[in-house]
């Protein structure tokens, strides 16, 4: 809702939608992973590349996450925001827990088992953190690792037949998904029924 008046995830964004509106709860950021070696650590970025909200150039998973602090990621967004930084999912983390929940899309998959390790070490609750995801592969792991973690399969299209979509809704009750999520547009009352 915040996101014409700051930049995607971000501390001022966060920060806006508490002031403007305490009752906000829910924020969604998009994850991705980044160079690391065989560490893991993960940034909150909409974009698989940097050109079009940072000053940077290229592939955010080329990049460890200082590089990647180093691009302003605010500029493109207006004055008020020069400087910002991409932040991590820990600090993101940090930043909302006990004010809002976090709705996490992990944009790529096999990398599960970090994403509930570092919402366990920031201490947040199942109850405070949601997982997105277009992949179903995603989605059925976190639903292993941690059932208690509400998680969610993103999905691009709705199939056209009856069959094809009742077969859709049983494959996200056997990954054991919380929901099933489609763009409002695509929900008519044919899937719903």
């Amino acid at each position: 809702a915040f996101q014409a008046t700051a930049v995607d995830i971000s501390t001022p964004m966060l920060e806006l939608s508490r002031r403007l509106n305490p009752d906000v709860t829910h924020h969604q950021g998009d994850m991705r992973t980044v160079r690391m070696g065989i560490l893991f650590d993960a940034v909150l970025i909409h974009d698989a590349t940097l050109t079009r909200t940072t000053n940077g150039r290229g592939n955010v998973k080329a990049f460890t996450v200082a590089e990647l602090q180093a691009f302003d990621a605010g500029a493109w967004k207006g004055k008020e925001f020069v400087g910002e930084r991409i932040p991590t999912l820990e600090e993101v983390l940090a930043l909302v827990k006990g004010h809002m929940r976090l709705v996490i899309e992990i944009k790529e998959p096999n990398i599960e088992q970090e994403v509930v390790n570092t919402i366990k070490k920031a201490g947040v609750l199942p109850g405070e953190v949601m997982i997105f995801s277009f992949h179903r592969s995603a989605v059925e792991k976190i639903t292993q690792i941690e059932p208690g973690l509400p998680s969610t399969w993103l999905l691009s299209h709705l199939p056209g037949k009856k069959a094809e979509r009742a077969e859709v809704l049983a494959q996200a009750i056997q990954i054991r998904a919380s929901a099933v999520g489609l763009a409002k547009k695509r929900v008519d009352a044919a899937f719903v029924q």
